[in-house]
């Protein structure tokens, strides 16, 4: 599985950060868990907390600590495919529309964009 989702992460190549940057994308991704209300938001939040997590295994830090268990993560994983590659698809579409030559890699939600 992690060979598929290292591939995955290559085909999108969002910027890597450093461990830090990762560990507390992870940390915010999970306090929005706790708020979240309702199954969709819920699944949601699950989705971005594998993101973020696989992410910062694919920018080379291993041992990140995984907030959920294995069930909540598999769960996003099952829904973080679709969610993240269908938004990074849509940028750089929209890229391609305004200049053939801009290519936007863009997977985060513009208002929850960070450094």
């Amino acid at each position: 599985m992690n060979i598929i989702i290292n591939h995955w992460h290559s085909y999108l190549d969002m910027p890597k950060h450093d461990r830090d940057w990762h560990e507390r994308d992870i940390e915010d991704e999970f306090i929005e868990l706790t708020e979240s209300k309702g199954l969709i938001s819920k699944w949601s939040e699950l989705s971005d907390i594998a993101y973020t997590y696989t992410r910062g295994q694919w920018s080379g830090h291993n041992g990140l600590k995984l907030p959920i268990n294995k069930i909540s993560y598999f769960v996003g994983l099952l829904y973080m495919f679709p969610k993240y590659t269908l938004r990074w698809k849509f940028y750089f579409k929209l890229g391609k529309i305004i200049d053939e030559n801009l290519e936007i890699r863009e997977v985060r939600n513009p208002q929850k964009k960070k450094n």
